[in-house]
């Protein structure tokens, strides 16, 4: 794919920040157990009303369920130069960006998030989280190489951030 190449360093950097996959809550010790409880009851009835397919996802869906419980976070860093950004390892030439906008809702639930326009035609939008940057900061960096125009959210967007 052109632009998206792998990147072992671009600087200097106008901004830089890290941000997280997700965020790891500490959870209760009981969670596990009602897991676990939960996954033998649906064990015991698959067994005894002869349902050996849902005793096999029954069985793989604990499984998947404990790993990402247990897995950390994997960390994204994220960079803006002067002849692109660099997101997670992949580098999108700014020649290759046709314009860009920053989604920001303070509050509780704080969204912070760049969104690219690009001239793929597959997928079109990338969307970079901002983390702990200053959306303004962001916008005055970015308003030097590339217009400034609104994105609407498409109905996958909307999904994502319920997800």
């Amino acid at each position: 794919m052109s632009g998206q190449t792998k990147i072992k360093s671009n600087g200097p950097y106008l901004a830089s920040w890290k941000v997280t996959k997700f965020e790891s809550f500490p959870k209760h010790p009981w969670w596990l157990l009602a897991l676990f409880v939960i996954a033998i009851l649906l064990l015991i009835y698959s067994l005894a009303t002869d349902n050996f397919l849902l005793s096999l996802i029954v069985i793989l869906a604990g499984i998947v369920a404990y790993l990402f419980e247990k897995k950390e976070p994997e960390t994204y860093r994220f960079a803006i130069c002067e002849t692109g950004i660099i997101a997670h390892n992949k580098f999108y030439d700014f020649t290759e960006i046709e314009d860009f906008w920053i989604f920001y809702e303070p509050g509780e639930m704080a969204r912070k998030e760049l969104s690219l326009r690009t001239e793929s035609r597959f997928l079109p939008y990338i969307h970079i989280p901002l983390g702990q940057q200053d959306p303004n900061e962001i916008r005055k960096i970015l308003s030097r190489f590339l217009v400034e125009d609104i994105h609407k959210e498409s109905l996958w967007d909307h999904l994502e951030h319920i997800i």
